[in-house]
């Protein structure tokens, strides 16, 4: 295998795992966000904002608030 395909290979599976785990994140800051006594619709809502504000993915986002909410835990 050359030196591309083994990079695209690796790339490949890193961002299969990020897909699969993108939506228990992204369950995980829903929940987070209700906590503050929102619907799961405003919780989504609020979340895709922050995404589009920052222009970054949803699941990042999702996933810093995860991190966020666990080492102030």
């Amino acid at each position: 295998m050359c030196g591309h395909a083994r990079i695209r290979s690796r790339w490949g599976r890193t961002d299969l795992r990020a897909a699969l785990a993108s939506p228990a994140t992204i369950d995980q800051a829903i929940g987070i966000v209700i906590a503050g006594r929102c619907s799961v619709e405003d919780a989504f809502a609020t979340l895709r904002a922050a995404s589009q504000r920052r222009n970054v993915k949803l699941r990042v986002v999702a996933g810093e608030l995860v991190e966020a909410t666990q080492r102030s835990a």
